[in-house]
């Protein structure tokens, strides 16, 4: 093969071959591009790297085009250096599953390289591979063949290895190469088979791109698809917008090619626009990006002063819905996922509620309605309404965008995210399950770009929602609008407007965020990245507002290395640990009390928020302090551990554990569950802000039942109405096991009890301050607060958790401390409890634990104390602990008369003389 070559000057500082214009393009020819590009990657300085990238590509464009246009097309090259791109073609091969089959493939199984093979993440010489090679599946396969390569390329053309990708992605169910999200049918060889034909005609320079290449994941190279779209067409990357199938951009622009459109003149360019940027119904398009809204002040920034819609962002699985009623009944809606991926099939349980939303089902809602006759009475008159009032004028065709919900009738309401997946099943869902089902799926409809033949992403937001709002009909709990609110940046109260609006958005109604849009806004993707005149439309959401998202300390238990993938910036050497592993602890309150072996249940990853140079003083930190990772439990470490299997995890196990965990702050959006099988949450999207150096990963990191407590609080609005019985039975499902102690630790609990609350009445309690009621505890008297922990041992009760709160039993009456208020309190009183005659006590029980002091702080101060407590990072919770300063308001009324009660741990004290020192000083600023 090497004498079909013609030796030119296509690099003129190395001599690579050339292409014949004889033959068609070699493979090997486009593995030395990914060479160059991968040596200007080393570049450090950005611009440098760029243009060396951009030169490189240029340069061997032309010398490719030197062949026949017949031979090398766009659509033969790309898809492989974009192979991420390729939305077509999927391969479900990640490193754990192709390793053994490229051992199989190579000959090595069972031999010394394989072994090395399957070691390739390992970041240590002791096995043979050197360091910087190890954590790239790519670079140690090149490194492995290279042991019997004689130096020779191989015959095989880029065609004949795109056959060989289509082949093997025909035997995963998630490829889409007839274009209509139905999974293909695998050809007759199997995957081993087609890797050992492909690997073994290969060089080690071409099997280390191909593996990559299956892999999806190109890296160290960081290339721009618009910049090498740009240099292949200058008219491409406009195409692709509109035409997110790689495929078909390419067979659009060769066809431009073809036809000698020159969009260098006026005409030209209305010509070009008028037959190749406009939407196709079938081929998905590429969706409207969104600005960070970092507060209400930067949107009207961004957006400018104008008119504008502030649209409540559902926090659902987005759709892009063609609907085209001139095909066959089966193939009349194609759906397109957020990541381009048709997934028509998967979604199939939309499918009858599409049709009715455009009036071309009526029956679907009377069926609907006799499967519930207790329904609301609004439903069963929209379904007479609709049923005499017939389909409106048919929508020929139409591309519509959505997001997908799961609304729950027994509880009247929308469920959280991640239940979309629940209720899916595997073929899909189908039209008639859903129907008959109590929970299905609703579809919030946002956005028209295309209806009748027309193109209405020209048009502006205003006009599409008009045309919206013509289109769809609302079914109650099955399709609707989104809901809006007009914000006027005009004038002066906007800002204020949104943000009152946004606080109720996401505090009241628990929803994700908004998304404002300015009315005046077309649907143009490409042209706000190409000229960047910024964003038309502004995403809010809780975690990109500083202070506001769901922020917790987490334990880390264990670390990987995590390859790079397609997205990342941040660049860190093979073998570098920078995924870490969150445990919880699941005995948290027998660590605090008892000191007991601590156990961790690790639930979830972590990889974003650290820089490069906090990656590089945790690796620095760890070196040395770590042991590989193994199931069964190792005694070198402190703790046992007990390994979630979950999507969030498997088969991305840790490659080591710490033998000293750390605390880390994260910030997350929300909670999520991890699947229908497993019933706790996580934190979503986790990214780190801090590593709290100063905390003890033993004591103050989050505990399992903590975190599921605080997820239920986000996003579990339907709980109030559970009993005690199905609370008990939802917790040890969770994992909490509540209430299940030994009779012996129940005994020893019961005494360090009794001792600890008489040290308390000892200590806490000046004398004269409390004096004790005769009469039984009434939760709807005013002016006492029942203070269990307080109870002296002539009345002692059954004892309870610390930390915990229970209502008052209802049969047996608790003996009540009505607390007297002293005259003139001063600023922060300790160990005495004032209450308010006309202020109701707190609807339960207060257990404070015994290694804390208590202060009172009077209303006026109640701001200047949260707000010396939010500069100085301490958290304020819901429920005492005994880490934290935390702030619990025991008595309500007027604001003026409420008083607070800050619990503070003695470990903590320094902190809280911060708080007061601060609190005192605006006081006395103040006057």
């Amino acid at each position: 093969m090497l004498a079909l070559f013609n030796w030119s000057t296509y690099n003129t500082t190395t001599t690579k071959p050339s292409p014949s214009p004889s033959v068609e393009l070699p493979f090997y020819f486009l593995c030395r591009l990914f060479n160059d590009l991968e040596i200007a990657e080393q570049c450090t300085a950005k611009t440098i790297r760029y243009s060396k990238t951009e030169f490189a590509f240029t340069k061997w464009l032309d010398a490719v085009r030197k062949t026949s246009r017949e031979r090398v097309r766009a659509v033969d090259i790309l898809p492989l250096i974009f192979p991420e791109e390729d939305i077509s073609r999927k391969y479900s091969l990640k490193e754990a599953a192709l390793v053994p089959l490229l051992a199989y493939a190579l000959g090595l199984t069972g031999t010394t390289r394989g072994r090395l093979l399957s070691e390739w993440r390992i970041p240590t010489a002791t096995n043979g591979i050197p360091c910087d090679l190890a954590g790239n599946l790519g670079s140690v396969v090149e490194w492995v063949v290279r042991a019997s390569d004689r130096g020779q390329v191989s015959g095989l053309t880029v065609r004949e290895v795109n056959a060989a990708l289509t082949e093997l992605a025909s035997h995963s169910g998630f490829s889409d190469l007839e274009g209509h999200g139905k999974g293909p049918q695998p050809s007759g060889r199997t995957k081993a088979q087609i890797l050992t034909e492909l690997y073994s005609q290969m060089s080690s320079l071409e099997a280390k791109w191909i593996t990559r290449i299956i892999l999806k994941n190109m890296s160290p190279l960081r290339l721009s698809v618009w910049v090498f779209l740009r240099i292949y067409h200058p008219m491409m990357p406009a195409v692709y917008h509109m035409h997110t199938d790689l495929k078909i951009a390419c067979e659009r622009i060769e066809e431009v090619i073809a036809r000698g459109v020159d969009s260098r003149t006026e005409a030209g360019r209305a010509d070009f626009a008028a037959e190749f940027l406009k939407p196709v119904v079938g081929v998905n398009v590429e969706i409207m990006p969104c600005e960070k809204g970092r507060s209400a002040e930067h949107v009207r920034e961004v957006l400018g002063a104008g008119q504008c819609f502030a649209e409540l962002k559902y926090d659902g699985e987005r759709m892009q819905i063609h609907f085209d009623a001139s095909q066959p009944f089966d193939r009349q809606i194609t759906v397109f996922s957020k990541s381009k991926r048709n997934s028509t099939r998967d979604r199939a349980g939309t499918w009858r509620i599409i049709k009715s939303a455009l009036g071309h089902d009526p029956s679907f809602i009377r069926s609907v309605f006799a499967s519930f006759p207790s329904s609301s009475s609004s439903l069963g008159t929209f379904a007479t309404n609709y049923h005499e009032e017939g389909p409106r004028p048919p929508v020929c065709d139409c591309i519509l965008e959505a997001e997908l919900l799961v609304y729950n009738e027994a509880e009247g309401r929308i469920e959280e995210f991640g239940s979309v997946r629940e209720l899916q099943d595997a073929e899909g869902g189908s039209g008639e399950r859903v129907k008959l089902g109590a929970r299905h799926f609703l579809l919030v409809f946002f956005d028209i770009l295309y209806l009748d033949g027309k193109s209405l992403m020209g048009r502006t937001y205003g006009e599409r929602r008009q045309a919206l709002e013509a289109v769809v009909r609302v079914v109650p709990n099955y399709s609707m609008l989104a809901e809006r609110v007009e914000i006027d940046f005009r004038h002066e109260n906007g800002v204020q407007r949104l943000c009152d609006h946004f606080s109720h958005v996401t505090a009241t109604l628990r929803e994700e965020g908004l998304v404002v849009k300015r009315t005046d806004s077309t649907y143009n993707p490409g042209r706000w990245k190409r000229d960047g005149r910024g964003a038309c439309w502004v995403k809010m959401k809780r975690d990109y507002i500083k202070g506001l998202g769901d922020t917790a300390d987490f334990v880390v238990v264990g670390a990987r290395y995590r390859p790079p993938v397609p997205g990342d910036m941040l660049k860190v050497p093979p073998g570098t640990l920078n995924q870490f592993y969150i445990g919880c602890l699941e005995n948290k309150e027998d660590v605090v009390r008892w000191d007991a072996r601590p156990k961790f249940r690790i639930l979830f990853t972590v990889q974003h928020g650290l820089s490069a140079k906090m990656l590089q003083a945790l690796n620095v930190r760890l070196a040395g302090r770590t042991v590989r990772f193994e199931f069964e439990e190792n005694p070198v470490l402190p703790y046992s551990h007990t390994y979630a299997v979950s999507a969030l995890l498997e088969p991305r196990r840790p490659d080591v554990l710490l033998l000293e965990p750390f605390v880390v702050e994260l910030l997350g959006s929300g909670f999520v569950r991890v699947s229908k099988y497993a019933q706790y949450y996580v934190l979503r999207f986790p990214r780190v802000t801090r590593v709290q150096e100063e905390r003890k990963w033993k004591t103050e990191g989050v505990g399992f039942g903590e975190l599921q407590e605080m997820a239920k609080r986000v996003v579990r609005v339907g709980d109030e109405g559970k009993s005690d019985a199905e609370e008990q039975e939802e917790f040890e499902v969770i994992g909490e096991q509540k209430g299940r102690i030994s009779e012996k630790r129940k005994e020893v609990e019961e005494r360090g009890e009794r001792e600890k609350r008489r040290r308390l009445e000892t200590k806490m309690i000046p004398k004269g301050a409390a004096t004790q009621s005769t009469e039984s505890s009434s939760l709807s008297t005013y002016g006492s607060i029942p203070l269990h922990a307080f109870a002296s041992s002539a009345n002692e009760v059954e004892p309870q958790p610390t930390g915990v709160h229970s209502p008052l039993p209802s049969s047996t009456p608790s003996p009540s401390f009505v607390v007297t208020p002293t005259s003139s309190p001063p600023l922060f009183s300790q160990s005495s409890l004032p209450s308010s005659p006309s202020s109701p006590p707190s609807p339960s029980l207060l257990f404070f634990p015994p290694t804390c002091i208590y202060h009172i702080i009077p209303s006026s101060h109640a701001a200047a104390t949260r707000e010396s407590m939010g500069r100085l990072g301490v958290q304020e919770r819901n429920v005492v602990n005994t880490v934290d300063a935390v702030v619990e308001w025991v008595i309500g009324g007027d604001k003026e008369e409420r008083v607070g009660v800050v619990v503070v741990d003695r470990r903590r004290e320094t902190v809280w003389r911060k708080v007061r020192a601060y609190v005192e000083a605006k006081v006395a600023q103040s006057g």
